[in-house]
């Protein structure tokens, strides 16, 4: 058995609930916005408090938020502001 075999057969399963990696292609520019904006630490957090937000409103609004959000038709806004936003 080889040393790539024999490190595959020693790593242990995943289970239920453990963390799972996203990986997204974005341009040049975007990466260096976010590189230059977000501090390192806080990356993980944002991106996943951003992902919860848009599967809230999509599970709220369905299709017809996909479409917005691709269509640059949505904006985030602070919950303070959402009153005076409406």
């Amino acid at each position: 058995m080889s040393d790539v075999e024999n490190k595959v057969r020693k790593t242990k399963a995943r289970q239920p609930g453990d963390p799972m990696r996203i990986t997204l292609l974005v341009d040049e520019e975007l990466s260096t916005r976010l590189n230059k904006t977000v501090p390192h630490g806080f990356r993980k957090h944002i991106m996943v408090s951003l992902i919860t937000t848009v599967l809230d409103a999509i599970d709220a609004d369905g299709e017809m938020m996909m479409g917005a959000l691709m269509a640059g038709q949505y904006k985030l806004v602070r919950i303070d502001d959402r009153e005076a936003a409406l």
